[in-house]
This record gives C-alpha cells, structure tokens and sequence, in this order.
C-alpha cells in the first residue's frame, strides 16, 4: 500500500505540472478513491503549490534597441503587500536632532548622511545644517545670499566619499558646485563644464565628477563626466525626449555607484548612465495605458519602485521585484521601531527619513493602537513617544541597504 501511493504520487506530480488550472478538480477526483487522509492532504497541498507557481509574473521584459528594459503594466497590478523595512537594510539607528534655535529649519528637501555626519537642507531661505551622528548640531554650512561663499537657491548636496567634504548644488544656471568642509571653510569651487538647471553629482575618488542633468532646449548634455578643474572627460547629449520645457520637471537618483540611476520627469523610463560606453540605457518603465499620472521611479537592490499621483486616485506606491518581476501595491513599514510607517526614501547606499516629531507622535500613536506589537515593543513605543514633544526638532532614521 504505501509502495503504492509513492508510486501515484509520483504519476500525480508529474502530470500536475502540465495541467490546466481547471483540470486540477478532475485529476483530483481520479485518485480520491484511494483511502488515505494523509494523501488525501499532500496532494491538495501540491495542487494548490503548482497552481501558485503557475501564475505569471505581471512585470514583463522586453528588448528595446539592444537594451533588455523591465515593464510594468499598471492595470494588472492588484495586491497589496506590507513591506518590512528589516528586509531593505541591515539596522535602523534613530536620531533625535538637537532642539536650540541655530539647528532648527524648515521642511527637509534634501537629507544626506555619512559615517560621521548628518547635513540636511531645507525649503526656504535658510542656510544648510551640519549635525553629528549623536544629533548634536555643529554649524551651518555657508549662508543664503548672493556674496562669496553664499548662495540663494540649491537644488542637493552631496558629501565626498570620505565624508570631509560638502558639494552644494545652485539651482536655476549653476555654473560651479560650491565646496566646503565639514569645519564650515569653502573650498574652492568646482566649475562646471556646462550650465546646469538641476542636475545631481556623483564624485569618485580619484577626482571625476559625473553630472546627471535635466537638461532644456539647446542645452549640451543629459550625462557627462568631467575632471574638479572643469576639462571635459564624455558626454551624451540629450535625446529630444528628455527635454524638459520648465522647472516643473524634476530628476532623480539614488546614487547607486556604479549604477548611476536616473529619472527624469520628462519620460516614464528609468535609465542608467554606462561610463564604461558612455550611453544611456532605459531600465524600467510603467504602462498606464490611456490615463496620466505624475509619476517618480526609483530603483535599490532587488527592486524597482515607484509613485504616481492624480487627482482621482490620489497617491498610490508599486513595488517590482527584479528576479520575479513580481508587482504590487506596497506600504513600507519601520519594524525595527513598531511597523510605523516610513518613506522608500534612499541615497547612497542609505534609508534616510527625516521626520517632523508631530508628525513621529501621530505615527507612533497609531502603532500603539494595533495588535500587532508585543508588551515589550509597545513599552519602548510609549516611552519614546513620552520623550518627544510636539515642537521637537525633527528625528532622523538611517541605515545602510543591504547588497544583492
């Protein structure tokens, strides 16, 4: 008997595989005559594993000039998936920034940590802050104006790989990237080969600077590499359908070397800037059919993801696995502190949110109200929660991702 049913459950599997979903029943049927429960269970189990693992992933892969570029069609995504941040990266740390006049500043635009340093600027005319790991605030970095050493409007900033330096991006017709270190001094500054609207930077240690642009009409470049003197390495100008018409637009990068991703919200493509063949190469792109969306892909190890946004769905974020080209809905949640929620924000190999403590205290709040946290993580919520005040300065989580 038992050499039996190992025999069947052989012939069963092996037919299972090829069969149609709606023959499963049928098959099953023909050997319900056999009179053990405990077959009985294991093959339900295996019909119900080979159906899952027939299902088709809902990214696809295509092939466009040579280029081999990951589709999502955005009317077939359906689910929702809770996404644990402890999945992303290796440890959360959490910062509470100190809470004097000097430190405190508007909304965050652009937050940026290295191993010793956390340099944040924000919306408004105030001038960057430099804070240490601890939270503790050191000085402001430069001052709004328009003298020497001053600036009026940034667009990002960056630190060198060693973390001593600060690159400070001017907005509008940047001509020079404004250089500092982390005692406050400029540097001299870096001319730029060409014009810059918006653009991003990465900066290699042995002195090449690679541009990403958001280029207009008649300008030189979408991509390009030059030396800190201004001596043009390589560039790729820009295709007519990356051209932006305003400032409305806006481009994108998680810095992630050697990849150099880049979005520009003038396409729907995500691309990676190839130094080696100096070319721009489409990486992902989403199908929205017949409606619009303003929309903002990002991309980290394993995944790509992004945002869009209208006035009747709202905001909605999708989440596409790299190797399965699985896709879903996704809502990111901070497990390491509650599974409160947090932002898909990363530069540099880091997750980086930079959060307002009203706005912390609400979503700790909410945390506490669910089922989900054991006695001792609600303890540690609640007495952090008790700490915060409403007009505290803003609290930083960071942690390094995790590599393929």
């Amino acid at each position: 008997m038992i050499r039996f049913q190992v025999m069947t459950l052989r012939i069963t599997i092996n037919h299972i595989i090829h069969l149609p979903e709606n023959q499963y029943a049928m098959k099953l049927l023909r050997f319900s005559s056999i009179k053990s429960p405990c077959f009985f269970c294991i093959l339900l189990v295996i019909i119900f594993t080979f159906s899952e693992c027939k299902k088709k992933s809902i990214a696809y892969k295509t092939n466009i000039n040579g280029n081999e570029i990951v589709i999502c069609p955005v009317s077939k995504v359906t689910d929702t998936i809770r996404l644990r941040l402890s999945s992303l990266i290796e440890s959360c740390e959490v910062v509470k920034l100190q809470n004097i006049t000097d430190a405190l500043f508007d909304r965050a635009w652009h937050t940026e940590v290295s191993e010793n340093y956390i340099c944040i600027k924000s919306y408004g005319q105030l001038p960057v802050k430099l804070f240490d790991k601890k939270g503790q605030f050191l000085r402001n970095i430069g001052s709004v104006g328009r003298g020497p050493g001053e600036y009026s409007a940034l667009n990002g900033l960056q630190f060198n790989q060693k973390g001593d330096k600060i690159f400070l991006f001017p907005f509008g017709t940047a001509r020079k990237i404004l250089v500092y270190d982390v005692s406050g001094n400029q540097i001299k500054d870096i001319p730029l080969v060409f014009t810059q609207r918006k653009f991003k930077a990465f900066f290699s240690p042995d002195s090449i600077i690679t541009v990403l642009s958001m280029p207009f009409e008649n300008d030189s470049a979408i991509c390009y590499q030059q030396t800190f003197k201004g001596k043009l390495i390589q560039k790729i100008s820009p295709p007519s359908y990356l051209i932006n018409q305003s400032f409305d637009g806006e481009i994108f990068t998680n810095y992630l070397t050697p990849e150099y991703d880049l979005y520009n919200t003038a396409s729907d493509t995500l691309y990676h800037y190839n130094i080696e063949k100096n070319t721009l190469e489409p990486k992902f792109a989403k199908d929205f059919g017949d409606k619009k969306y303003i929309s903002v892909s990002r991309e980290i190890p394993g995944y790509y993801y992004f945002s869009f946004y209208n006035q009747e769905t709202g905001s909605k974020k999708i989440l596409v696995d790299k190797e399965t080209l699985d896709a879903n809905y996704f809502n990111l949640k901070n497990d390491f502190f509650g599974n409160i929620d947090a932002s898909p924000i990363f530069s540099n190999g880091y997750f980086i949110n930079n959060v307002a403590a009203i706005t912390l205290k609400k979503q700790i709040e909410k945390a506490l109200n669910m089922n989900d946290l054991s006695e001792e993580e609600k303890k540690k919520l609640a007495e952090f929660n008790n700490s915060l005040k409403q007009d505290d300065n803003n609290i930083i989580f960071y942690g390094r991702l995790k590599r393929d």
